[in-house]
Order: structure tokens, then sequence, then C-alpha cells
């Protein structure tokens, strides 16, 4: 009985300090921080897919750029990087631009580009990602009358 309680009390302590140091070591990084370098890498390799092309990682760089990921945002390449893959017809791009349009970031606001963008992210199938938001966002401009013709009837869902 004495070596049972023994190895008990062995186990609770050694699971104990192990969690402990674990948490410890969890602590000095905070949650969801990734080195510089790592981060580094990673745009090096979008930029290197980018170049050659690829409209997923033109699309990437482009969002990575407009929300700040390589440290600060930078506007203009993440419209150079929006356009490269919006032309190649990438609907998550499309609608990036048009938000941006829409925003007024990196350019002057403007809705009538803003919905040309939306509408070209919104005529992809299935709807999921760009296209569903595409189609979304150029439902409310027409709701508003923001670039396009007031309608309530174009700008309101079907029912389902």
């Amino acid at each position: 009985m004495k070596s049972r309680t023994l190895f008990s009390l062995l186990v609770i302590t050694i699971f104990t300090l192990t969690s402990f140091a674990h948490a410890q070591d969890s602590s000095a990084t905070p949650p969801g921080a990734i080195p510089s370098s790592q981060i580094e890498a990673e745009r090096k390799q979008l930029l290197a897919r980018a170049e050659r092309g690829d409209q997923h990682a033109q699309m990437w760089l482009g969002a990575s750029y407009e929300q700040g990921r390589f440290g600060k945002t930078d506007f203009q390449e993440a419209l150079k990087w929006f356009r490269k893959s919006a032309n190649q017809g990438d609907p998550d791009a499309q609608f990036g631009l048009g938000q941006m349009y829409e925003d007024g970031e990196g350019v002057r606001q403007n809705y009538i580009l803003a919905a040309k963008w939306y509408r070209k992210a919104a005529e992809h199938v299935p709807d999921y990602g760009g296209a569903g938001q595409g189609r979304n966002h150029l439902g409310l401009l027409y709701l508003n009358g923001l670039g396009v013709p007031k309608d309530y009837v174009i700008g309101h869902p079907a029912p389902s």
C-alpha cells in the first residue's frame, strides 16, 4: 500500500512539474506570436510564387500587405498584387479590390469601381469565399445606391 501511495505521489509530482514548466515556456511567447524570421521566410516564399504568376500567392500577398502581416500595412503593394490576381480571375482578389475601392484604402474611394470588382467576384460559382462576399457587398451597394442605381429588388437576396 505504501508503494502505491508513493508511486501515485511521484506521478502527480512529475505531472505537476512538467505542466508548470510547460506553462512557463508558453507564457514567454504570447499565443499566436510568430517569429519575424518565419514571417520574412513566408513573405519571400509568397513573393517568389507570386512573381511566377501564381494567382493564389498573388492574392495572399495582397491580403498580407493589406492587413500588415509583414510589419506594416502597405496598401500600394496590396493593390498591386490584388490587381494581378484579380485580372487572372481570382474571386477573393476581386472582392479584395472591391473592398479597397469601397473603403478608399490606398485609392480614392470609388463606388463604381467597387461595384465592378464585386460584380466580377460575384460571377463565380460556387458562391463561397470572394464570390459570396462579392454578391453580398454588391447587393449592399444596390440597396444604398452607391456606384449603382438604388434598387431594392436587385439588392435584396432572393428568398430561400
